[in-house]
């Protein structure tokens, strides 16, 4: 059921690790769009304020319309996602209904009691973003301070008991070379199933902090070569974008495979195309619809795309 976008042999040009395999599909849902964090990077430029998608409207509408879709697979975003306070009803709901879970999350709100109750769902699991390994480097690129160590415990803790699937690194300027060695040893000791590195993209707040705290290309290939002896079948390291990676047409691109619901119910397929855009509702490439509808009210256009017609990432294009 697991399709994974990337291989060895071709660039890594998509944001995502996996999809499903057709006719399923996977979805992603800002179930807030809140954050305790100020990163540098955030695609959605998430602040304090906001607002949260109820129980009520997301049994009522959201469940449905995942069926309508053959959803196998949901990832709760944000934002973060854990300042919901519903978003253990959220995973329950979501594994009652046959649908994998992933939760995408800082890490600084999952303390033992949630831990816990997600241990008790049957299908789940959790990446935690992780940019630094120090709480120098951490706090310069989060935008808060104190946190890298509790959030490193919690990482140990979720490892040992099986929670954790992957962490999350947006390679910067405030971290050096060893450090994301430290940190991928680190992970994988941890049971992490695999690191991926994603470089700052101008999307969202990235747009004024890609020049500011982004790395160069040598940066880049450095990384990979001091990390990628770390990679063994029980372990992976991904590097999205990265320049050592021989450039190639993207291989099996989730754009007609993957929903992101926005939470004032917007729905998009794939959302860095929407990112790329800064939310807006249409994107100047042939006419290529961004937003196909809300899911609160039932108005979704059923639209197909060749993505050969493009040839690479739609997002890196407009």
């Amino acid at each position: 059921m697991i399709d994974k976008i990337y291989s060895n042999a071709i660039n890594q040009i998509c944001y995502f690790r996996t999809s499903v395999k057709k006719p399923n599909s996977k979805v992603l849902i800002q179930i807030t769009n809140r954050c305790n964090m100020n990163c540098k990077h955030c695609f959605v430029k998430a602040t304090s304020n906001g607002f949260d998608i109820n129980v009520e409207n997301f049994n009522k509408y959201i469940v449905e319309q995942l069926r309508i879709w053959k959803t196998k697979r949901v990832t709760l975003t944000g934002g973060e996602p854990l300042l919901h306070k519903d978003i253990f009803h959220f995973a329950k709901i979501l594994n009652d209904n046959d649908i994998s879970v992933a939760i995408c999350t800082n890490g600084m709100l999952l303390g033992n009691d949630l831990i816990n109750k997600f241990n008790e769902l049957n299908d789940i699991h959790i990446n935690v973003s992780l940019d630094g390994f120090s709480e120098t480097s951490y706090s310069n690129f989060r935008g808060v301070n104190n946190k890298f160590f509790s959030v490193k415990q919690t990482i140990e803790h979720i490892g040992k008991i099986g929670l954790l699937k992957g962490i999350l690194v947006t390679p910067n300027i405030y971290s050096s070379i060893d450090e994301y060695v430290d940190l991928c040893k680190f992970a994988k000791a941890n049971n992490a199933k695999y690191v991926l590195f994603n470089p700052i993209a101008p999307l969202g707040r990235g747009v004024d902090n890609v020049n500011i705290c982004g790395v160069s290309d040598s940066f880049l290939n450095n990384l990979y070569a001091s990390t990628a002896k770390l990679k063994d079948s029980n372990f992976d390291i991904n590097y999205i974008r990265f320049p050592i990676i021989k450039k190639s047409k993207i291989a099996n691109c989730i754009y007609n495979r993957l929903y992101y619901i926005y939470a004032n119910g917007n729905i998009t397929k794939c959302p860095y195309v929407s990112f790329s855009q800064n939310m807006e509702e249409k994107a100047n490439i042939d006419g290529l619809t961004n937003i196909i509808g809300n899911v609160f009210n039932g108005a979704i256009e059923k639209v197909e795309y060749d993505i050969e017609d493009y040839g690479e990432c739609i997002a890196h294009i407009l």
